[in-house]
């Protein structure tokens, strides 16, 4: 009796060390046909395919009944782990940010990423929207949005050997075949030269492939290197109707102004064996440096503003300004405006008190439009904006930049300068030099995109019928980056202008009521912002008779 016991113990024992004998009471519970008593069917289960699709539990199918679910389907957002990895269940939100890769989160494991579009600017972060908090910073400057729009990125950065250190102080201009920019590039090989980029559309450009365009040389007169460009194109002159007035610098570190002509706006000709705009004398507003120039041409007159230096009067440091010069010959020789300086620095502790400098001039209608940089101090505190009539009397439109740098961190966050204004009949486009960095990062070229205000115009309504003398309140709304800046202007086509009270700092726009006289009315509000773009609502009411 005890021998056959504990032979009986050691057979079972042997077996159970060898694994050759499954417990036969188990079974085969979890139906990996192994018939052992392991209640996991996953990798350590049977090396059979029970549902046919490719894959065994031994090979990682957590659910071998059913085809549809094995380690290399993916997840089907079906409330399923499909793919067997439990790390990657999309229906989860595994960073906390309230949306899950089934609801479009393109990072998942970043709660700063998500589908969501907290600023309402047509852009999540998923969409490359580095400010979800500000609707005036989007992936794309071409999207919607009124006041400036600008970009997450700058448009224009180095990209060829040519200009590797530095990249600013665009021109564009609009040619039949699209946009061309000319900008400056530095690097080792190159202390400064013009660069030329292309566009269809005015916002995506692509470097000209025989880069730059226009190179320094050091035998001539301007030695210590050339800059910012300034092109205009005049089909009057048929020998040459481009032009490039550039920056030039002299060896002993005086700035001045060269030309350079062109058949085609690639291939150029230095004009002549010295400036075409030099500085001034001793006393004068650019006895130091007379340099940045921006040009218009039209009816036999180019017009030419540049910046002007000189000594401070009161000893410390030195005086920044605009002077204005004048062509009749097609823009070969220049005579200065007695009036110069048109546009002097700030008062004060004016933002732009320290220096306006890198002009430049475009032609809106009758009206000049002149964008520059300015500061309080050595550093570029933003982009300015003036209009003049007659290109020498000017007025600055408001007493603050219309553009100043960005939020630490981004490409544009440390200063802005060097701005080329494109006023077009949809929207105006701003393109700008910026850095990061004043000590270290290297400058690029952005762009901006100024739209009119949105105008919502919230009574009367449309086609209210009102009695004689009653009284009628004009309420809209208004949006833009700067509200309290606007002006408004209420009419009627029947009795004129009703009201100019400017809208409040929401935008809300709610004048005292008028009356209006007997008749039909088409009456509107018209809202206009600082550079002249302007927004207008429209309703038609009708007041009955005595």
């Amino acid at each position: 009796m005890n021998r056959l016991i504990f032979g009986t113990l050691a057979v079972l024992l042997a077996a159970s060390q060898w694994g050759c004998q499954d417990d036969p009471d188990a079974g085969p519970a979890d139906g990996d046909g192994s018939g052992d008593d392991d209640t996991d069917p996953g990798p350590s289960g049977s090396t059979a395919d029970a549902d046919h699709d490719g894959y065994s539990p031994a090979e990682g199918d957590c659910d071998d009944a059913d085809a549809d679910v094995h380690p290399f389907q993916g997840e089907a957002c079906d409330g399923r782990d499909t793919d067997c990895d439990p790390a990657t269940a999309q229906e989860a939100d595994a960073d906390g940010d309230g949306a899950s890769v089934c609801e479009g989160d393109c990072d998942d494991a970043d709660p700063a990423r998500g589908p969501g579009d907290g600023d309402s600017d047509g852009a999540s972060t998923c969409d490359g929207d580095c400010d979800d908090t500000d609707p005036d910073v989007t992936p794309s400057p071409g999207a919607g949005g009124t006041g400036f729009v600008r970009g997450c990125a700058p448009a224009v950065s180095a990209s060829q050997e040519w200009d590797g250190d530095f990249v600013a102080q665009a021109t564009v201009v609009q040619t039949d075949g699209g946009w061309r920019m000319y900008y400056r590039g530095h690097s080792d090989a190159n202390l400064n030269a013009i660069g030329l980029a292309e566009s269809e559309d005015g916002l995506t450009f692509e470097p000209y492939e025989a880069n730059p365009v226009f190179t320094l040389d050091g035998a001539t007169w301007e030695s210590g290197g050339i800059s910012a460009p300034a092109v205009v194109v005049d089909e009057a002159d048929a020998t040459a109707p481009w032009k490039l007035y550039y920056h030039a610098k002299r060896a002993d570190g005086t700035r001045v102004i060269g030309l350079a002509t062109s058949a085609d706006g690639v291939a150029w000709t230095r004009w002549g064996d010295g400036p075409v705009v030099d500085t001034g004398p001793d006393g004068a507003f650019d006895s130091v440096n007379a340099h940045t120039a921006t040009v218009l041409a039209g009816g036999g007159v180019y017009h030419l503003w540049y910046s002007g230096k000189a000594p401070d009067p009161s000893g410390e440091g030195d005086a920044y300004a605009v002077g204005h010069a004048t062509s009749t010959d097609g823009g070969y020789t220049f005579v200065k405006d007695e009036a110069n300086p048109v546009l002097a620095a700030g008062d004060g502790d004016a933002w732009d008190s320290a220096r306006i400098v890198f002009p430049q001039v475009s032609l809106d209608g009758g009206r000049y439009c002149m964008v520059y940089a300015g500061s309080p101090d050595e550093h570029y505190y933003g982009i300015g904006y003036a209009w003049s009539l007659d290109g020498v009397s000017w007025s600055r439109s408001w007493d603050e930049p219309i553009l100043e740098p960005d939020a630490d961190g981004r490409w544009d966050g440390a200063e802005i300068w060097s701005a080329s204004l494109v006023r077009g009949t949809d929207a105006d486009r701003l393109y700008y030099s910026a850095t990061e960095n004043v000590d270290a990062a290297p400058a690029a070229i952005g762009i901006a995109v100024n739209r009119a205000p949105s105008v919502d115009l919230l009574g009367p309504d449309e086609g209210e019928e009102l009695g004689s003398g009653e009284d009628v309140w004009l309420v809209a709304r208004a949006e833009d980056d700067d509200p309290a800046g606007l002006a408004v202007v209420w009419e009627s086509d029947r009795d004129g202008v009703l009201d100019e009270t400017p809208p409040d700092a929401s935008g809300r726009v709610r004048p005292p009521p008028v009356s209006l006289s007997p008749g039909t009315h088409e009456v509107s509000v018209t809202v206009t912002d600082s550079m002249g773009r302007a927004g207008t609502g429209r309703v038609t009411v009708e007041v009955s008779g005595l």
